[in-house]
Parts: C-alpha cells; sequence; structure tokens
C-alpha cells in the first residue's frame, strides 16, 4: 500500500491502482493528476 499525505487528508491505495485512475479519489477529483496523469481535473 502507498500512503500519501495530502491538504484533504491521508490516501492509503495500491500503487497499481495509480495509472488507471482507480481507488479512493478524493472529493473534487485532480487530486492525482500528478501521478496518475490519464484523469480529468
Amino acid at each position: 500500500m502507498l500512503t500519501r499525505t495530502t491538504s484533504y487528508g491521508t490516501v492509503s491505495e495500491t500503487i497499481a491502482d495509480y495509472p488507471r485512475g482507480g481507488g479512493a479519489d478524493p472529493p473534487g477529483g485532480g487530486g492525482r493528476l500528478s501521478r496518475g496523469g490519464q484523469r480529468p481535473p
């Protein structure tokens, strides 16, 4: 599991979820653009 602490809190998910944009997205989206790059804002 990968744990990130951000402005919206802590999100824990599998690294495999990043490329496909799955997992627990924060409300409003866009929080993972820097890593995934495939999700709309």
